[in-house]
């Protein structure tokens, strides 16, 4: 049975794992576009949270640059995870009056229709993905590589995660608890 969760919250950890380290490294290129910092693609980094880049600037503009690659990385964490349990909280099948699921069905959106374990896998991806970018923003921050500015927003952004991750569950908890 565990290992077919952890195959499943895997499966559902590509997509975003893929998605926050590409806006990772558009944060690099926006940066480099308004600060103008130099950069180069090397096997040789700066930082090993963004490997394959090596700067070739005075250290103030490299923190304003991971800086801004942060910020990018927590706006998409935010907005994508934020929609991801937005949507298991409004859209979950058990949830869903009827009505409403057919002016979903006419208007071709039932893909925002969830199921219990499928909001589940999702939710839980995410949230372990808000847990390690923290972590990671924390320790940069701590090292002195990050600006206060954006790691407030990180924090804060990823704390507010946190409190709808635990409401979604608390949720499916109690909509898994009844009958419907």
């Amino acid at each position: 049975m565990k290992e077919k969760f952890l195959k499943k919250l895997i499966d559902k950890m590509i997509l975003p794992l893929v998605l926050l380290i590409a806006a990772r490294y558009l944060g690099i290129f926006l940066a480099s576009y308004l600060i103008t910092i130099k950069f180069s693609f090397s096997s040789d980094f700066n930082f090993w949270s963004l490997p394959f880049i090596r700067f070739e600037s005075k250290q103030s503009l490299i923190t304003s640059a991971n800086s801004v690659s942060w910020l990018v990385v927590y706006l998409a964490l935010i907005v994508i995870f934020g929609f991801v349990l937005l949507r298991n909280l409004y859209f979950h099948e058990h949830l869903i009056h009827p009505k409403f699921s057919a002016k979903l069905h006419i208007k071709r959106l039932e893909f925002l229709i969830v199921d219990y374990k499928e909001a589940f896998y999702q939710a839980t991806a995410w949230f372990i993905l808000n847990t390690i970018i923290s972590s990671i923003v924390i320790a940069e921050f701590l090292s002195g590589l990050i600006i206060n500015s954006v790691f407030t927003v990180a924090v804060s952004g990823g704390l507010i995660l946190l409190v709808l991750y635990i409401a979604e569950a608390f949720l499916g908890e109690k909509l898994a608890s009844e009958k419907i």
